[in-house]
């Protein structure tokens, strides 16, 4: 059972853990390197023998139900909740809610056994170097007692779909702080030199001399946290500008509902200055070493598991960080500069939590963005 699954791995000073999306069952396994083959024994037998029982789907539907009601009013998931209406292999906490119940312990029987036989199979390993040869030959011949898979064709899914106009999205709640995204969805061609160019692109946006952070905090001290932030699902890219953003602390008498317009303002200005090249070469240079930095220094680590897997589910195979890393410093500013007008020509979505007071002050301000 699960508590004693849990102290076998304490016994044994092991993690197999196992992870699952809408298209993808992962596991996971960390261990010292005597203990390897334990780890991979276990993460064999949770993989082809689950504890699939009525009991066990009962405790996990509660699990589900509770994590989802229990969902902070966020900027991040009322946006995600609004944008699965545009991807096909997104659902919002509501559809998942209301489906959850008519579940059966069929339904997963037959999930469990289509992903097993319908599947690619990926292993990535991350091993200390002087081991590297003798247990990458273990995994190897231990993959030899796996069960076939489908060919590792890569296929990119096509998920972008245009926002046709400016969209304001809404949600009161009880924080002293206003959260807000302004979200921007692109087309990805998923080349190397585009995922470069926004990831450069990206760290200016968020810290340079035109940056977020350095104007919107440094400057105007309208909040400790303001970053951009760019994610990529299929050919559909996002570059949302994000802020915590005090408006209404009534406790202690701090109140600045004027606070979400400076935010939506101020994005504008930075994202116009980037739009413009108003960046310095220094500005430049910064991003590429943080990118470079970013691919380094990751060994030993589960992000360094992460990079491979995202290599290895692209069309790049497991040279991805490698290419990125080569490419870094041949991205111009011109690349930028155009990579940034393609981004910011959509219609923009905006997404905001606050109190109902503040979102009161600023509804004619909010109906004038649409």
């Amino acid at each position: 059972d699960e508590e004693g699954f849990n102290k076998f791995q304490e016994d044994n000073n092991i993690v197999v853990s196992a992870f699952s999306s809408n298209s993808r069952l992962k596991i996971y396994t960390k261990s010292g390197l005597k203990n390897r083959n334990i780890a991979m024994e276990k993460a064999e037998e949770l993989l082809y023998h689950p504890r699939i029982t009525q009991q066990n789907l009962d405790i996990a539907k509660e699990r589900i139900k509770d994590r989802l009601n229990r969902l902070p009013d966020t900027a991040y998931n009322l946006y995600m909740d609004y944008d699965s209406q545009n991807n096909p292999y997104e659902f919002s906490v509501d559809e998942i809610l209301s489906s959850l119940d008519s579940i059966t312990l069929r339904d997963v029987q037959e999930c469990h056994e289509y992903l097993l036989n319908n599947s690619r199979g990926i292993i990535t390993a991350n091993l200390p170097e002087e081991c590297k040869a003798p247990v990458k030959q273990e995994i190897i011949n231990s993959a030899d007692r796996l069960k076939p898979v489908k060919p590792n064709d890569i296929e990119i899914p096509a998920i972008y779909k245009e926002n046709a106009a400016p969209k304001v999205l809404s949600k009161a709640n009880n924080n002293s702080q206003a959260d807000i995204m302004q979200v921007y969805k692109f087309k990805c061609d998923n080349t190397i030199k585009e995922s470069a160019v926004g990831e450069i692109m990206n760290s200016i946006l968020t810290n340079s001399s035109i940056g977020l952070f350095n104007t919107l905090r440094e400057k105007e001290h309208l909040a400790y946290s303001v970053y951009s932030s760019l994610e990529k699902d299929g050919d559909a890219g996002m570059l949302s500008c994000n802020i915590l953003t005090t408006t209404d602390n009534k406790d202690i008498g701090e109140i600045s509902y004027d606070n979400v317009p400076k935010s939506i303002e101020g994005f504008f200005a930075q994202i116009n200055a980037l739009k413009q090249g108003l960046f310095t070469d220094q500005d430049i240079e910064n991003a590429k070493l943080a990118m470079k930095s970013h691919l380094l220094n990751n060994e030993g680590t589960a992000s360094k598991l992460g990079a491979l897997n995202m290599g290895m589910n692209s069309k790049f195979g497991i040279e991805y960080a490698n290419k990125l890393y080569d490419i870094a410093d041949k991205i111009t500013r011109e690349d930028i500069i155009e990579f940034a007008n393609k981004v910011f020509a959509s219609n923009p979505v905006y997404s905001i939590t606050a109190t109902q007071d503040t979102l009161d002050y600023n509804k004619n301000y909010l109906n004038s963005l649409v």
